[in-house]
């Protein structure tokens, strides 16, 4: 049970201090930034709700059902709304009509991103901008024209990107998106056990990592665990059906909590965080330059990561963390599970050091302190 922040002074001073997310996309479960922000708030004894939108995309609501304040948008309107490029737009209104007493209400409030901070700027003098997407669109210079003043953002790049021409740039934290770190129970990894973790789908380079499996010996096996489109699982499932048959190639459909997280991918050898600028524009800098939550989760679990040579991912060469390549093929990728099997014990405490640099909880709590 968490204690409870009450007003210090005042005729209000028994009230208990309120604390708002406001998060426009409807991948709530699936944003550990987000559910970390809600930890660290509940913990610090503020009443904190996430105030969110659904669709029928993506599930596992039911866990934060006591944390959530949300409306439902059909998913063939989403469809429709998608294709004439006006979903962002018509998600506005309906969030201000919903949500904005909430905003009003609280002592603090966070907006992840652009539009987030453009509702929650009508109902609320100071929202904190939480940004995860460095995107300099026609929503972020609207949110910049009404005054964003702090601003919380993985790395001091992405800031310098969005505000490189701001005459008053806002005050940056940096706010890792990183596991909060705990005393996980973290299972010995197996060598030949590897692992796709976050979002299915071919810009990730799901398929060059299936293809490694290939160039790997029988007793490799790969497991793909995240949400993917039913329909590409059965492609999946068809092209690569002796890998699923022989067990090799496994997807693992359950969500995962985020206290889950970290005990379950401590059992894997190495994991894979790729991008295909095949399909990803090699100058998308939101890209480029994301350190992706999945490279922080998997450095919590002392799990050697293999991913693209990125900005946002450099941290895996400056620790020896494990190998990023600039071509990652197949074969490429199938060389370097060998390699870090060589010295597996070594990557794995070199991992475990370098995720103590970024624990979430001791960053936000730096903050909040210095706010307070």
């Amino acid at each position: 049970m968490y204690g409870e922040v009450r007003a210090s002074g005042g005729s209000d001073r028994n009230r208990i201090k309120r604390a708002v997310i406001v998060f426009t996309d409807e991948w709530l479960p699936y944003s550990p930034t987000v559910l970390n922000l809600l930890s660290c708030l509940k913990a610090k004894g503020y009443l904190t709700r996430v105030l969110t939108v659904r669709s029928g995309v993506f599930q596992n609501f039911e866990r934060f059902e006591g944390d959530v304040d949300s409306f439902r948008i059909p998913l063939s309107i989403q469809w429709v709304l998608g294709k004439l490029r006006l979903y962002r737009l018509a998600k506005f209104l309906p969030f201000a009509l919903f949500h904005g007493r909430a905003i009003r209400r609280a002592d603090l409030c966070f907006s992840v991103d652009s539009l987030a901070f453009l509702v929650s700027r009508l109902f609320h003098k100071r929202p904190y901008y939480v940004s995860l997407e460095a995107e300099r669109n026609m929503w972020f210079r609207l949110a910049r024209r009404l005054g964003i003043r702090h601003v919380l953002i993985q790395t001091k790049e992405r800031f310098d990107f969005l505000f490189r021409d701001s005459p008053r740039p806002p005050v940056c934290w940096i706010l890792p998106n990183s596991p909060i770190l705990e005393a996980f129970a973290r299972c010995p990894g197996r060598d030949h056990d590897l692992i796709y973790f976050g979002y299915v789908t071919t810009s990730h380079g799901v398929e060059s990592c299936i293809g490694a499996l290939q160039c790997l010996p029988d007793s490799y096996r790969l497991t793909l665990k995240g949400p993917i489109r039913e329909d590409y699982l059965d492609v999946l499932k068809t092209k690569y059906r002796a890998l699923f048959d022989s067990a090799r190639l496994k997807f693992d459909a359950p969500y995962l909590a985020p206290e889950d997280v970290i005990p379950y991918l401590s059992r894997f050898g190495a994991g894979f965080c790729f991008y295909d600028f095949n399909i990803i524009a090699r100058n998308d800098f939101n890209y480029v330059s994301c350190p992706s939550g999945k490279l922080y989760s998997y450095l919590a679990a002392g799990v050697p990561v293999i991913g693209s040579d990125i900005l946002g991912l450099r941290v895996v060469r400056e620790r020896n963390c494990g190998f990023l390549l600039q071509e990652p093929t197949s074969q490429a990728i199938a060389e370097v599970v060998r390699m870090i099997e060589a010295d597996q014990s070594g990557f794995r405490q070199r991992c475990l050091e370098a995720a103590n640099d970024f624990d979430f909880k001791r960053h936000f709590d730096d903050f909040l302190e210095k706010i307070s």
